[in-house]
């Protein structure tokens, strides 16, 4: 079972941390943290299962738990101009004192004021993109 951790959490112990990055003669590899947890969806669909009912209040307590920290990595992204734009259960690990951290920042893009802080690049994971993305419209946070 998942436990939470006691102490105060930075805004920035919500992304995985880069460790190193090194060069061979055919990759550019990353080392990142360890994260000893699972995904948010393996949690949801095997831990939880997400029955919300009236006997469900616990289980309604870690959603808002995860929605929290999750709310604090994206305004912290936000406050840096960069949108996250493949947010999904499966890009957020659970570490080994049950906090979520977000993972593949591959989407994440950096806004520019010359560009009115807006994007118009269609990308992340089908099942999970917002209705606007799919009428061509610039968008932003």
């Amino acid at each position: 079972m998942l436990r939470k951790k006691e102490e105060s959490t930075e805004p920035l112990d919500f992304f995985v941390e880069l460790i190193e990055t090194f060069l061979d003669n055919d990759n550019v590899c990353f080392v990142f943290e360890y994260l000893p947890g699972q995904s948010l969806f393996w949690i949801l669909k095997n831990e939880l299962n997400l029955n919300l009912g009236k006997n469900g209040a616990k289980r309604r307590d870690w959603v808002q738990y995860y929605c929290s920290e999750i709310i604090v990595a994206m305004e912290t992204l936000h406050s840096m101009q960069i949108i996250y734009r493949d947010m999904k259960p499966d890009n957020v690990m659970i570490d080994g004192t049950g906090h979520a951290k977000l993972i593949d920042f591959g989407f994440s893009k950096k806004l520019l004021k010359q560009n009115n802080f807006r994007t118009s690049t269609g990308c992340g994971t089908i099942g999970y993109n917002a209705p606007e993305l799919y009428s061509g419209a610039s968008y932003s946070f």
